[in-house]
């Protein structure tokens, strides 16, 4: 296989009509976030990796077959967040790294020994640890896909109410100018403004980011397409990032080689 393909950490250069790629890490990547001038990702086999001035760094090793996605960092009091499909939890790391607690979604997991709710992505701000997952009520592989934004009381660990019901596959919470925002993934929904749906895309959406006024919008090739058959009149197969202003409703799509059909991250 071309080692430019495959999962890792990739830089992408736009100019112009012109979309180039570059390889910096390979691995199967999830989450990724900016911390002053460093990169800090995801990588589920390995633990978190951080990218320097163009230099890799080896920060901690995870729970094994923790299966970790999301990752997001709290500034009020300043600890790490790591989302773990595989446990039905996030993992919240101090400064150095060290594992120091963990919010479980519910009781289901350690009664099936089987993660039940398929959690992903995460958004800690102040005392409130939000949790984006397929399934609420821990039924997604009993194909119920009653997605929703969990809430957490970050000093009891307790999980609150929910704060948004009734998504399909969500992922990617993230805080833009004081607004919680998420991807609705398999419908293509991009949720702002009190979380209404505020832009709608073509492809699964996934990997998120804001600059200039511009949302950059992740499109992986939908493996699920046949579930979205009766709500989408246009259901696209390609990869790539869509550049999308809100105001005027428009955008455009910055499509990536054939071989690469995923994205989860995006941070520009």
């Amino acid at each position: 296989m071309n080692s430019g393909y495959g999962g890792g950490l990739y830089k992408c250069k736009v100019v112009g009509a012109e979309v180039s790629l570059e390889k910096i890490y390979s691995g199967p990547c999830y989450g990724l976030i900016k911390k002053e001038d460093a990169f800090i990702f995801v990588d589920s086999d390995k633990g978190l990796f951080k990218c320097q001035k163009g230099e890799l760094h080896s920060l901690c090793k995870l729970p094994k077959a923790a299966r970790a996605h999301g990752i997001s960092f709290n500034e009020s009091n300043e600890k790490y967040y790591v989302t773990c499909s595989n446990l039905d939890s996030v993992l919240e790391l101090d400064g150095n790294f060290n594992v120091i607690r963990e919010f479980s979604l519910s009781c289901k997991r350690r009664n099936t020994e089987e993660p039940m709710h398929h959690c992903n992505d995460n958004l800690a701000m102040g005392n409130s640890l939000f949790v984006s997952m397929f399934s609420s009520t821990g039924n997604w592989k009993n194909d119920v896909f009653d997605g929703c934004i969990a809430e957490f009381n970050i000093e009891t660990g307790e999980r609150l109410q929910n704060i948004k019901d009734g998504l399909y596959m969500p992922h990617n919470l993230k805080e833009f100018d004081g607004a919680i925002h998420v991807l609705d993934s398999l419908p293509g929904h991009l949720l702002f403004n009190n979380l209404s749906v505020q832009g709608t895309f073509p492809g699964f959406t996934r990997g998120l980011d804001y600059n200039a006024g511009l949302y950059y919008i992740g499109q992986s090739k939908n493996r699920n397409y046949s579930k979205t058959l009766g709500l989408s009149n246009n259901i696209s197969i390609d990869c790539g990032v869509i550049a999308f202003n809100p105001l005027m409703k428009v955008s455009r799509f910055m499509q990536f080689p054939h071989a690469i059909g995923e994205i989860h991250s995006i941070v520009v």
